[in-house]
């Protein structure tokens, strides 16, 4: 999940090979910080809590109403998008794929559409960027 980009994670506690929670602190040990809900059958307290402490965001039980769902995922995405995660600094290089801009020592660098986007895959989907001599 490291080199993709997903708006928000939907995770079910109960999986055939491992469990939600495993996966949700796995997310959240690599330092990403996607909002997540569980969608569980598991509806006692301390599962809520579980899941909550691992990382969750939010966490509905099932049976649930779709309704509900969207009205979740709404608010957990309003949340994430009003945090300033689309900027990323490394070094003295920064990038901003919401300006669309990379700049080096506080100056705005130009680049074809092609480099911007090579520049975009380094930043945010490989994290492989170590730093550029330009």
């Amino acid at each position: 999940m490291d080199q993709i980009h997903y708006d928000i994670i939907l995770v079910d506690w109960m999986l055939p090979d491992t469990n939600g929670v495993d996966i949700i602190q796995r997310i959240r040990d690599g330092g990403n910080p996607v909002p997540i809900i569980m969608l569980t059958a598991k509806s006692q307290t301390a599962d809520k809590v579980e899941g909550l402490i691992a990382g969750a965001d939010g966490y509905v039980t099932k049976p649930f109403e779709f309704e509900e769902l969207e009205a979740r995922m709404l608010a957990v995405m309003k949340r994430y998008h009003a945090m300033d995660h689309h900027v990323k600094t490394i070094g003295n290089m920064t990038f901003d794929y919401q300006k669309h801009h990379v700049m080096k020592d506080g100056h705005i660098l130009e680049f074809t559409q092609k480099e911007y986007q090579l520049l975009e895959l380094l930043f945010f989907k490989c994290g492989c960027f170590k730093g550029l001599n330009y």
